[in-house]
């Protein structure tokens, strides 16, 4: 059994330096964009966690779970990592109140789970930089 196919964020989705990349702790798949963060002051079973839009390369455990919160009813599922089955959080699937209902649709991953990957350049600068280093470079 090899490793699952992963996706990973294009460059060209952040051009801006304040952008990173946030990715699993373990193996390093990407997960989320800092800029898709709404709200970082959830809390989860590990301790600070982020309320984020949309998530790549995670698989959700089933089934559906109804779980009381600090702020009320849910039906959540829990979410781990689709490359090496980390947890990571989970996702609202319904909130019994309608003062929660904004979470609806959106994930919380655990900080403890993640890390912050900074900015790197371009796709499209390491090609040229790659095509210049190989025009200089001399065969014998």
């Amino acid at each position: 059994m090899g490793l699952k196919f992963t996706n990973y964020f294009d460059d060209s989705m952040y051009e801006s330096p304040d952008v990173k990349i946030i990715a699993c702790l373990g193996c390093s798949s990407h997960l989320c964009l800092s800029d898709l963060v709404i709200c970082d002051g959830f809390t989860g079973a590990s301790g600070p966690a982020l309320l984020v839009d949309k998530l790549i390369n995670i698989e959700a455990d089933s089934p559906l779970q109804r779980t009381s919160m600090k702020t009320g009813h849910y039906q959540i599922y829990k979410v781990r990592c689709h490359q090496c089955k980390a947890p990571l959080g989970w996702y609202y699937k319904k909130a019994y109140s309608s003062s929660q209902s904004y979470k609806e649709g959106k994930f919380v991953v655990e900080e403890a789970y993640v890390k912050f990957v900074s900015n790197h350049p371009s796709t499209n600068d390491l090609l040229q930089q790659a095509m210049r280093n190989k025009i200089r470079r001399r065969y014998s």
